[in-house]
C-alpha cells in the first residue's frame, strides 16, 4: 500500500537507501529535518515504505550478481 509522501519524505527514504547508506540521522540531515526531530518522528510513518524500497533495492543487487 502506497501512500502519498512528502518532498522532505521522499528526499529521506533517497537518502537513506543512497548517500547516507542507511544512517537514520545522516539520512534526515540531508532531507532537511531539523536536529531536534526524533529520529521515531521520521522513521516510524515511513516503515512500509523503506521496508519495500529496501527489498526492491536488494532484488535489484542480487539480480546483478548473477
Amino acid at each position: 500500500m502506497t501512500k502519498t509522501l512528502s518532498p522532505k519524505q521522499e528526499d529521506f527514504l533517497e537518502a537513506l537507501l543512497g548517500e547516507a547508506r542507511g544512517n537514520i540521522r545522516i539520512a534526515m540531515d540531508i532531507a532537511g529535518y531539523s536536529k531536534m526531530t526524533k529520529t521515531a518522528e521520521v522513521v516510524g510513518p515511513l516503515k512500509e515504505e523503506t521496508t519495500e524500497r529496501a527489498g526492491m533495492m536488494l532484488e535489484t543487487i542480487s539480480r546483478s550478481a548473477l
